[in-house]
């Protein structure tokens, strides 16, 4: 989160919850970890204290395993498509807005995947928090302001994973993470 807070200048709430609650006057950023349930938890604490409105939008920013080698590492994409994989249960985000990002299917698990363990997969990309997020975002908000992106990070190979290496995908993407958030802002201007 920290290219994040650093690109949008935004403070620490200093009373927020156990979890990490950055905002400034437009944006609130909310620090999950990993996980679905803590990504529901996070998406609900954050929306019943701040109750979107009817032209905000709910975005899930995160880091993804690519199934396979057709996306680099470092590509950020716009997800249309989340399975649970515990459930079964699909969702599908309903983009309105033209955000010119590749766009890819994911599947969420509720434990890291590693290639050697799973050896077909019907998703581009795997991650543990979207299918969380996107529950609990869809009890705030309509499935048109729920938006998900994630970052390509690996091939479901989890050897080299760290902050600093999570923060530099972040950071490298930084330019088209702020175009998408100006987009938000013109949708928000247009309304």
């Amino acid at each position: 989160a920290k290219p994040l807070i650093e690109k949008f200048k935004l403070k620490k709430n200093p009373v927020s919850s156990k979890l990490d609650l950055f905002e400034n006057e437009q944006i609130k950023l909310i620090v999950s970890g990993i996980g679905k349930i803590r990504s529901a938890i996070a998406t609900t604490l954050l929306s019943s204290q701040n109750k979107p409105a009817s032209d905000s939008l709910v975005v899930n920013l995160g880091c993804c395993g690519s199934v396979r080698n057709s996306y680099e590492i470092g590509a950020l994409l716009f997800i249309n498509k989340i399975k649970d994989n515990a459930s079964g249960h699909e969702m599908f985000p309903d983009s309105i807005l033209k955000h010119g990002l590749n766009e890819a299917s994911l599947e969420t698990f509720d434990i890291p995947v590693v290639k050697a363990k799973f050896h077909e997969l019907d998703s581009d990309l795997v991650d543990m928090e979207a299918s969380g997020f996107f529950q609990a975002a869809s009890m705030f908000v309509d499935t048109h302001q729920i938006y998900c992106f994630k970052i390509v990070s690996d091939f479901l190979e989890l050897s080299h994973m760290s902050k600093e290496f999570i923060s530099g995908l972040v950071q490298n993407n930084m330019d088209a993470i702020e175009q998408i958030f100006s987009l938000f802002s013109k949708f928000h201007e247009s309304e």
